[in-house]
């Protein structure tokens, strides 16, 4: 577990590091295509570069399959951060399996899906900090299975969202570099265009 800084919230260790993505070949690792991509999840869905992609959750590290969670989490990721800038309410499924939370505090929700049991990530912007804490979707019910981070997790605001723009910058860069045709899509530029000002104001 990353720990720099002591929290006075519950006494808790801050964390810095929420994505952690590692590279080692950025080239497409599925087969050569010459189609054309009609929209940017079409693209995500075609590329697949030898890296490794995790989510670190205190003790629960979240091992994703970056060729086929990407398809929806680099959307998932892109209107968290946006929430979070905006602090707009609350938004996403099965908020009210956590139970109460402070008045005021919206709660953000991302379901992984391509799982047999979903993780359900809960995030709260919390002053300073951002807050994680973990469900699973298992047989239509939301569980506190015995992997799941039940306790909330506390990032460093500012790193928190740093660590996931850069994230997604990098995978989009290397998504136009190895699929050139994707960069004439326009949601494409808008993506970009969107992730550096999240970065501007992080």
């Amino acid at each position: 577990m990353e720990s720099q800084e002591r929290s006075s919230i519950r006494g808790r260790f801050v964390e810095t590091t929420f994505i952690r993505y590692t590279v080692h070949d950025r080239a497409n690792t599925r087969p050569a295509s010459s189609e054309e991509y009609d929209s940017l999840a079409d693209a995500v869905n075609a590329y697949q570069p030898d890296a490794e992609l995790s989510l670190m959750i205190a003790q629960r590290i979240i091992e994703l399959d970056v060729g086929r969670d990407m398809y929806g989490l680099h959307r998932d990721l892109l209107r968290l951060l946006e929430h979070i800038q905006a602090g707009a309410p609350s938004r996403g499924p099965y908020r009210e399996a956590i139970g109460s939370m402070a008045v005021g505090v919206a709660v953000y929700t991302i379901v992984l899906t391509e799982f047999h049991d979903c993780p359900i990530l809960y995030i709260s912007p919390v002053d300073n900090f951002i807050s994680v804490q973990t469900r699973t979707l298992s047989g239509g019910q939301v569980i506190g299975s015995d992997d799941d981070v039940t306790d909330p997790v506390l990032y460093d605001r500012k790193a928190f969202l740093q660590n996931c723009t850069s994230f997604l910058q990098e995978y989009l860069q290397d998504l136009g570099s190895e699929l050139p045709l994707v960069r004439d899509l326009p949601e494409y530029e808008a993506y970009l265009r969107t992730l550096r000002l999240l970065a501007a104001g992080a």
